[in-house]
């Protein structure tokens, strides 16, 4: 330590013949206490305390002590480790913890405190009691050194969906969580939520479409939207296919591998929490577009059926419906002949008429397949009302994709002799599929002061796509060779309707209210999806009489879901060292899901006199 005195003024300090190592202001009838620092490189800094009286009376020296204890953190709200907490007028002193936390013993009284940490601006803290009753930890907040200003307030948009706002959640999240941002989708290119969790650790994505977290099936793991549970679009599975969702109306996706009492117990691996974007805090207007090819796909002749006309967009627009004939007057019974003794049935010129009323689509044509394109365009804006903190906004994006792949493919089935392997079957493959993806959401939000906020998304997501599969099958051990093609179409669609709000009430409001309702609807569509079947003879291949190998299908399936929820929070102990928050809701979920699947068949046993080794398309005129 070191005593001097100065006149009043901006004092250059100096150490050791060194050049200036910092001003400190003299006050004249008052005292400055400086702080120098030496680091390992042979700098110097300089802190100093802002003046203050000689005359401050003192506390008790003797009697009994009792703890002082406090926390201090940096104005970000981090907390700083090794930061020197000095008592006025005694020896102690303590150094904060990885915590920023302190504690010291002192004599019953009133004390003057100063702290000092390097890169930070001291703080000096006065009239703080000790008695020996216990009380909250003092809290102490320190400014970087050279940016204690006055007072001023800045106001900037809060950037969602930003890599570091994610990783701050993820920090300060109860539960192990993995997340991924808008900006990092944006960045990596990613066209789905599927794609994008890819790069998520103990994420494993199956066909592109499923989430399998920590090697767990796709039915161990939830998926919410915005916090609502969704249905799925999957006949045979109970999970959402995660293709559904765009990345460019994603503000991030959160993956939760363990439990929360606020959460949805239904999983076993983890919780898929998909986010939404909200409304923007100023005007968006955006529109992207992009044309692509594939090495082996683009402008090569692909086998494919017949396409309508609203194919391109995704839509089927009723182009593979059931017949109407068939749809009105066979809609309660299969279509069998009537029997001897029984009603039950139809006639044979009213089955004649059932056949030859769907459309001959059955024989493969050659299509050149086009190169992919996608289209996408987001319009936005905040507007402020008449009064204080009143404002809404909307936010409306559209987008689709057309994307095509060709493969060529074989499969070989052996068996086992005491010879050795055995080619059993011999299966080549030449497949096209096509995927169109459209959709759409909308969001419409409104502020009605600071703590009440009440937000509506509509969302609309499509997904179709369109298998051809041409198939030559040979049986090296007999006569099995088969031949055939098989076309599909599928649609799936997912609807979504939110409405949500949060409140806050009370001084501060330290009691929130946060509630939604959500409708939700997901479908699938499968129209007039074929496969026909070749065998060979002695004559060449000719078409199978087995009816179950000429089939046509449709299938339909709806599942709709209805999702409330309210949570009540408090929050406690907000100025100590650990605050908290006292959480209770609530949570209903109805679910409805219906499906069906109509097959029909032409039988060819007993046709005498039919040319069974043409096309299926030229017999079935």
């Amino acid at each position: 330590g070191f005593r001097a005195s100065a006149p009043a003024g901006d004092v250059v300090v100096s150490v050791d013949g060194h050049d200036r190592v910092g001003t400190i202001p003299v006050v004249a009838g008052r005292q400055t206490e400086l702080l120098l620092t030496q680091t390992a490189d042979g700098a110097w800094y300089a802190l100093a305390e802002a003046p203050v009286t000689d005359t401050a009376p003192a506390p008790q020296e003797t009697g009994p002590k009792g703890p002082l204890r406090g926390i201090v953190r940096a104005e970000s709200g981090a907390p700083l480790k090794g930061a020197r907490v000095l008592v006025r007028g005694r020896e102690e002193e303590a150094v904060t913890d990885a915590n920023g936390a302190f504690s010291l013993d002192l004599p019953y009284g009133t004390w003057e405190v100063s702290v000092v940490a390097r890169g930070f601006a001291a703080q000096i803290v006065r009239d703080l009691a000790v008695d020996g009753s216990e009380r909250e930890a003092v809290a102490l907040s320190l400014v970087p050194a050279g940016l204690a200003l006055e007072d001023f307030i800045v106001k900037a948009p809060r950037i969602t969906g930003s890599s570091a706002s994610l990783l701050e959640e993820r920090k300060t999240a109860s539960a192990v969580a993995d997340v991924v941002g808008a900006e990092q989708m944006r960045k990596a290119g990613d066209p789905d939520a599927a794609q994008a969790l890819r790069r998520a650790t103990g994420i494993t994505v199956v066909g592109g479409r499923y989430v399998y977290v920590r090697g767990l099936g796709d039915r161990y793991a939830a998926t919410t939207l915005n916090g609502s549970t969704l249905p799925s679009p999957e006949p045979e599975k109970r999970v959402v296919p995660l293709d559904l969702f765009p990345t460019s109306v994603l503000e991030g996706v959160v993956i939760l591998k363990t439990p929360s009492p606020d959460q949805i117990g239904e999983f076993g691996g983890g919780i898929v929490q998909i986010r939404t974007r909200g409304v923007p805090s100023q005007r968006v207007i955006a529109v992207a577009g992009s044309i692509g090819a594939r090495t082996g796909t683009t402008f090569r002749q692909a086998q494919v059926g017949p396409r309508g006309p609203t194919d391109f967009l995704g839509v089927d627009g009723g182009f593979r419906a059931v017949p109407a004939l068939v749809a009105e007057g066979a809609a309660d019974q299969p279509l069998k002949p009537r029997g001897i003794f029984s009603d039950a049935g139809y006639t044979p010129e009213e089955l004649e008429a059932f056949g030859e009323s769907f459309a001959n689509r059955w024989d493969p044509t050659t299509q050149r397949i086009s190169p992919d394109g996608s289209l996408q365009f987001t319009v936005g804006n905040r507007w402020k009302l008449p009064g204080n903190d009143q404002r809404i906004g909307a936010l409306l994006s559209l987008n689709w994709s057309n994307s095509w792949d060709a493969d060529d493919a074989f499969r070989r089935v052996f068996s086992t002799s005491d010879s050795g392997l055995q080619l059993k079957r011999d299966t080549t493959f030449q497949s096209a599929q096509n995927r169109v993806t459209l959709g759409g959401m909308a969001v419409v939000g409104a502020n009605l002061g600071k703590e009440h906020e009440i937000v509506s998304t509509t969302l609309l997501n499509r997904i179709s796509t369109y298998d051809a599969l041409v198939f030559d099958a040979d049986d090296p051990t007999g006569s099995n060779d088969t031949r055939g093609v098989r076309f599909a179409w599928a649609e799936q669609q997912l609807v979504f309707q939110q409405l949500r709000g949060h409140h806050g009430f009370l001084d501060g409001a330290p009691l929130t209210l946060d509630w939604r309702y959500a409708f939700s609807q997901a479908t699938r569509l499968d129209p007039d999806r074929r496969e026909g079947t070749y065998v060979s003879t002695e004559n060449g291949y000719a078409i199978s009489q087995r009816g179950t190998w000429n089939e046509m299908a449709w299938g339909k399936l709806k599942d709709v879901n209805h999702d409330a929820q309210a949570d009540v929070a408090y929050s406690v102990l907000r100025k100590a060292a650990r605050p908290g928050t006292i959480k209770a809701g609530g949570m209903v979920v109805q679910r409805t899901r219906t499906s069906n699947l109509r097959r029909f068949s032409y039988e060819l046993r007993g046709v005498e006199g039919l040319d069974l080794y043409g096309s299926i398309g030229g017999l079935l005129t």
